[in-house]
């Protein structure tokens, strides 16, 4: 999954993966629930979807001393069933004003 999210005007890209000890096609049916894809994202406060495969939510993010509240539009990517997909996320918090 990658995480890009603007601070003061640039972009900072944040990239992990996860590996699940079960069948890829048990976890694809679930990781592409909303409430599964939610608690999924690490700090997610609200999410909600807006269309399909794009969805609104808040998420406290916290690296080392900086914290802040982004309010993100989450958008998923690249999917390749039932191997991987992405999440884009384009958004601002505190630390853009």
């Amino acid at each position: 999954m990658t995480r890009s999210v603007g601070i003061g005007g640039g972009t900072v890209e944040i990239e992990y993966q996860y590996h699940f000890g079960l069948p890829r096609t048990v976890v694809w049916k679930y990781i592409k629930n909303d409430k599964v894809l939610r608690n999924a994202l690490p700090g997610c406060k609200s999410f909600a979807q807006i269309s399909t495969g794009v969805y609104l939510a808040e998420i406290q993010m916290n690296m080392g001393p900086i914290q802040d509240l982004f309010k993100l539009e989450i958008q998923l990517d690249g999917e390749k069933e039932p191997s991987s997909f992405r999440l884009k996320m384009k958004g601002n918090g505190n630390l853009d004003k």
